[in-house]
C-alpha cells in the first residue's frame, strides 16, 4: 500500500514529516504541494480522500483517478453561515468506471471548507 499526502501549508508539512519520523513511517508520505493541483506525476491513484469540504471535485483531480478508483470528499454549495467555521454537505462516493463516473451521495455531513479549493 502506497500512501501519499499533500499539504499547502508548509508548517503543517514540517510537523506531519516530525510525527510521521516518531512513528518510523516514511518521511515521503507527506509533499509541500498546491491543493488544487493534487500530485499528477505519482496518479494514478486507487482512492483519493479530501480532508475538508469542497464545493466541487476539481477536473485535474478527477483525471488523477485510477480506472476502479474512488474519490471521497464532501460537497457543499451553499455559503458557510456567518460565524460559523464548518458548512453542511453531503459526503460522496466518486466512483471510476473506464472513462465514467458515478457519483453516490452516502450521507449528510458538516466539515470546515478547504479555502484553496474554495473558488477554482
Amino acid at each position: 500500500v502506497r500512501v501519499i499526502a499533500i499539504e499547502s501549508n508548509p508548517q503543517l508539512v514540517t510537523r506531519a514529516k516530525i510525527i510521521f519520523e516518531q512513528l518510523q513511517l516514511s518521511d515521503n508520505l507527506i509533499h509541500h504541494r498546491a491543493l488544487k493541483d493534487g500530485y499528477e506525476e505519482k496518479a494514478p491513484y486507487d482512492v483519493i480522500i479530501f480532508n475538508g469540504a469542497i464545493r466541487e471535485i476539481p477536473h485535474h483531480i478527477l483525471a488523477q483517478l485510477a480506472d476502479k478508483g474512488r474519490i471521497i470528499a464532501i460537497r457543499f454549495d451553499r455559503s458557510p453561515v456567518l460565524g460559523l467555521k464548518t458548512v453542511l454537505g453531503q459526503c460522496v462516493l466518486v466512483s471510476r468506471a473506464g472513462q465514467e463516473l458515478h457519483t453516490k451521495v452516502l450521507f449528510d455531513a458538516h466539515a470546515v471548507p478547504i479555502e484553496e479549493l474554495l473558488y477554482n
